[in-house]
């Protein structure tokens, strides 16, 4: 049957792509990596749960260098979004839309630099845990910092609904709040359930 050129080239790129997932593993940041990282900690913590003479230790060791292998990569691609978006608001706005434009810029700035830190901590445990196990060394407590906002003066982490601020900058506030809640409950889950921000 026969292919324009056009069609034939996607063909062999999704072959392509196929082929280097295979060999590879799926690319960080892809739906395909989070999958796979959810279905290794699903495998890994049903293998802990079995009685002590069933146990597969070796299967454990597999599982955990798999589960920090794609926690590290997952993080980082996290780390990377978040320092863009940050550098991204950092910018002045080419114009002003409404009286409140500026001090939202600042409010989401503050959420981004503070995700990208902590992703780029929480990848580099990762990669540390991953080494060390490589090492034949058990699994390190690495402690991760507190998700930290550094808010500049006169920018509250609260920002009520203003008069003074146009829907636009008010649905990115919102979408970046939601972001930051959850992005503070992974930060709990990570340090053990324990209240962050403080």
């Amino acid at each position: 049957m026969y292919q324009s050129p056009k069609s034939a080239l996607a063909g062999a790129s999704d072959q392509l792509l196929e082929s280097l997932t295979r060999f590879f593993g799926p690319a960080p940041g892809s739906r395909a990596h989070q999958d796979l990282f959810f279905e290794t900690i699903r495998l890994r913590e049903a293998e802990l749960r079995k009685p002590k003479g069933e146990v597969n230790e070796a299967r454990i060791l597999q599982l955990t260098k798999q589960k920090l292998r794609l926690e590290a990569e997952r993080h980082q691609v996290l780390h990377r979004r978040f320092r863009a978006t940050q550098l991204k608001f950092q910018q002045p706005p080419l114009e002003e839309c409404c009286a409140d434009c500026v001090r939202v810029h600042q409010r989401l700035t503050a959420v981004c630099q503070a995700a990208a830190a902590w992703f780029g901590a929480a990848s580099l445990r990762a990669n540390q845990q991953l080494q060390a196990v490589e090492r034949g060394e058990p699994l390190p407590a690495v402690p991760l910092p507190p998700f930290k906002l550094q808010l500049p003066e006169g920018v509250a982490e609260e920002l009520p609904p203003s008069l003074d601020r146009c829907s636009r900058c008010q649905n990115m506030l919102n979408q970046y709040l939601k972001k930051e809640e959850e992005i503070r409950l992974v930060v709990a889950v990570q340090n053990g359930g324990t209240p962050m921000g403080a």
